[in-house]
């Protein structure tokens, strides 16, 4: 008989604390939703080859689509399209980690699509992979998943950086903003390339693989890459944008600011210099210990990914 009254009583808590907790309880679950489906590797055929990437969107009250679905015409608001293009040797999962732009998405209506290279590093220009058509897969991305209401934004690293550059001269779309760590541009900008209306370029001075001067990198005991010197990228891009000079300016410490001015189409271009910084997407506390023997120093906590969102889509408090 007791056991049958606590039965009774605990079935009249769950039932009169339901609507009590409800809000919390999709908020709970909304969350785990979004952590479960972040992660999870999803396919796409692009020329006959199968591509992987992975996905994730929120503010989920702002848009009917689902984490793995394409945006839906029913939309209320606008969705911000997010490309990470990883480093060499690395993929679209361990570069969503380290740029921790899930805190991003919770607070911005921005869809996030980080795509894996097929081999070691994507078709940069470089010559140092060829087998596939990245400017064809990010196109395919976009036309799958993009709100044409919203804004194309592509943050990248290293030979990723290098590939969100090769995008950016060859693309159909028109792109509202680049974010550049230690990037290259490889090939000659067609010249009815469009530019994208904002950008930013960063480097360490320190970086081993993104030098102030042109050397060999080595690979490894049988690859070898000629790099340009990372200024050499930064004053090609200002080209492209037809920028007439800069003006530079101190941020905080370390950090070292140049905006560039008089750019055609009204521009934004920045470029920003860590001094003593090495090759790392500089984060306040990294997701991983960085190394920094292979990389070089990691002396600066500058949140990267926010800067480019806060710069490129507007500050969320």
């Amino acid at each position: 008989m007791e056991s049958i009254t606590i039965k009774i009583l605990s079935q009249t808590f769950i039932q009169n604390n339901t609507l009590r907790f409800r809000p919390l309880l999709v908020l709970l679950l909304s969350v785990a939703f979004l952590q479960g489906c972040q992660n999870a590797n999803q396919s796409i055929t692009v020329n006959d080859i199968e591509r992987t990437y992975i996905t994730s969107v929120a503010n989920l009250e702002a848009t009917s689509a689902t984490i793995s679905d394409p945006i839906s015409e029913s939309n209320k608001s606008p969705v911000d399209t997010v490309l990470l293009l990883h480093d060499y040797n690395s993929n679209g999962t361990s570069f969503f980690e380290t740029t921790r732009i899930s805190a991003s998405i919770a607070k911005r209506p921005i869809r996030v699509i980080a795509p894996d290279a097929l081999g070691a590093v994507f078709n940069d220009g470089s010559g140092l992979f060829t087998d596939a058509d990245d400017v064809a897969l990010l196109n395919a991305l976009l036309d799958q998943y993009h709100d044409k209401d919203g804004k194309v934004v592509i943050l990248g690293i290293g030979t990723g950086a290098s590939m969100a550059i090769r995008f950016a001269q060859e693309t159909k779309y028109s792109l509202h903003a680049v974010g550049l760590v230690a990037g290259y541009m490889f090939n000659k900008t067609p010249v009815d390339a469009s530019p994208p209306a904002n950008s930013i370029i960063l480097y360490g001075n320190a970086d081993p693989f993104a030098p102030l001067q042109a050397k060999q990198i080595a690979l490894s005991e049988t690859q070898m890459l000629s790099v340009p010197s990372v200024r050499k990228s930064v004053s090609d891009w200002s080209r492209w944008l037809s920028c007439s000079t800069s003006i530079s300016g101190m941020v905080e410490g370390t950090l070292m600011q140049k905006s560039w001015i008089g750019c055609r189409r009204n521009s934004r271009f920045t470029e920003f210099t860590i001094r003593n910084f090495g090759h790392h997407w500089a984060m306040p506390n990294p997701a991983e210990q960085p190394n920094t023997n292979l990389y070089g120093p990691y002396l600066y906590r500058l949140n990267t990914t926010e800067l480019m969102l806060n710069t490129f889509l507007g500050k969320v408090e």
